[in-house]
């Protein structure tokens, strides 16, 4: 059916033995074909991967992960498509920063009206037909949009580079005819937001891990047409700590070690202790050959 996007702190158990984060789906976004799709990977690094759902008739909706990125980021490339977002708990509010709606008036935007032709909702004499007010559904029409669950729980989405329309109908998302990014965020509390919102337009799309030395390393991304290097990316506490932030910018996002840094840029520098060597010896040929045979084998396969 498409992508599974969860926040598994908010599923987190924790016993004497262990503290786990489960997964599982709060939302599910993919295409709206009504046919059947399929998978594949694009491409992957050391940082990202790239997966691909597409049709038969080549809609495609690519899925651009990065290690370390509050959002989930979607790219729809070539042919404008459908995309289906659906909420497990329901979808309790939308909320558009867009102060003016403008509605498609012809029939066909509306689904009471489409088998008529024309202008219906209203018609050109400003007159609205009975089958504009047959659909349930609500229509909402932006690119910055905040989506709260029956759960509580609230994220945050946004349309690039065009504003998009959005129809809410059963807990369930739709936008027509999509071309470009769509990018989701779970929202902990409001700084967050502006957090999200200030960076929402820098991507990744690939990176590499290069080793200066035992203890030091590099991290760096390649974001999405060069934009610039305020890309947003959080940190695991023991990941901040080899950073050498100084003072953290904690934010509420959770992972099993603590609260996650906000970190601004393209470039990390990790500074980590040097781990001390391993060293394994074979046993004394002294010994009864097939011990040692058993032993060498264990070796290698470690």
């Amino acid at each position: 059916e498409g992508f599974e996007i969860g926040y598994d702190a908010n599923r987190r158990v924790v016993s004497e033995l262990a503290v786990v984060d489960n997964f599982a789906a709060d939302i599910k976004i993919g295409l709206d074909t009504g046919k059947k799709t399929s998978f594949r990977m694009l491409r992957s690094d050391a940082l990202t991967a790239t997966m691909i759902q597409e049709s038969e008739k080549r809609y495609r909706l690519a899925a651009i992960m990065a290690r370390g990125s509050p959002y989930m980021t979607f790219e729809v490339s070539g042919k404008a498509c459908n995309l289906k977002l659906s909420w497990t708990a329901g979808i309790a509010k939308v909320e558009t920063e867009t102060k003016e709606e403008k509605v498609d008036p012809s029939c066909s935007a509306h689904p009471g009206c489409a088998a008529l032709l024309g202008l219906c909702c209203p018609t050109s004499a400003g007159d609205a037909l009975d089958c504009c007010f047959q659909d349930t559904r609500q229509t909402y029409h932006g690119h910055t949009f905040k989506i709260i669950g029956k759960d509580g729980n609230s994220w945050r989405l946004y349309t690039l580079p065009h504003n998009a329309t959005l129809s809410l109908h059963d807990d369930q998302i739709r936008i027509t005819y999509h071309q470009g990014i769509l990018r989701l965020a779970y929202l902990p509390d409001k700084i967050s937001q502006q957090l999200l919102d200030t960076h929402a337009q820098v991507i990744p799309i690939s990176g590499k891990v290069t080793a200066l030395s035992d203890s030091e390393y590099i991290l760096s991304w390649q974001t999405y047409q060069n934009s610039n290097n305020m890309l947003l990316m959080l940190a695991l506490p023991h990941h901040a700590a080899a950073l050498r932030l100084g003072k953290q910018n904690l934010t509420a996002w959770q992972c099993i070690k603590g609260r996650m840094s906000a970190v601004i840029g393209t470039e990390w520098h990790l500074h980590v202790p040097k781990l001390p060597s391993a060293k394994f010896h074979y046993a004394s040929a002294s010994r009864d050959p097939a011990t040692v045979e058993l032993v060498v084998h264990t070796d290698i396969d470690a």
